[in-house]
């Protein structure tokens, strides 16, 4: 499924009959900003679409409207300056990628841990019908962490509008 996001966001090129064909992601649209990390600005038309595509491939999506003032882009019109200085982003940059690391490592001990479960229960439905109880009481933090973790990755993006 990764593939596929980063296909769709940032293109890709195909060989068709022989031939390269260029397939531009939503990147190369006009008026689209690549923040950085998995941060867009776009318009709601685009980022509605990009939204639903996503959404049919299984991914969550967090959306949030953002104003930025048309002299916080850079020269090409594409980049958004930052509001903080280059010290300062790194050090937010550091925590937030250390805060995203810590999260998928917990995350996935998280699912690890499920599917062993469920791996090992070969015994009375009782037994299979706790470690079913287990993996959905799981999953709903999983599905939590990941929802404010991309909420976290918006209002990142925020500091540099």
């Amino acid at each position: 499924m990764a593939a596929r996001v980063c296909q769709i966001v940032f293109g890709r090129k195909r060989i068709v009959h022989g031939r390269a064909r260029d397939e531009p992601g939503f990147i190369h649209r006009s008026g689209v900003a690549w923040i950085g990390q998995s941060v867009l600005v776009m318009s709601s038309r685009d980022a509605e679409e990009l939204a639903t595509r996503l959404r049919s491939l299984g991914v969550r999506v967090a959306m949030a409207p953002v104003t930025i003032p048309h002299t916080s882009l850079d020269a090409s019109g594409g980049r958004v300056r930052s509001m903080l200085d280059d010290a300062e982003w790194e050090r937010l940059s550091t925590l937030y990628n250390g805060w995203i690391n810590d999260v998928a490592d917990v995350l996935q001990g998280l699912a690890t841990a499920a599917q062993d479960a469920e791996r090992s229960v070969e015994g009375p439905p009782i037994a299979r019908a706790v470690v079913a109880d287990l993996r959905t009481r799981i999953e709903a933090p999983i599905g939590e962490l990941t929802d404010r973790t991309n909420t976290l990755t918006v209002e990142m993006a925020k500091f540099q509008a």
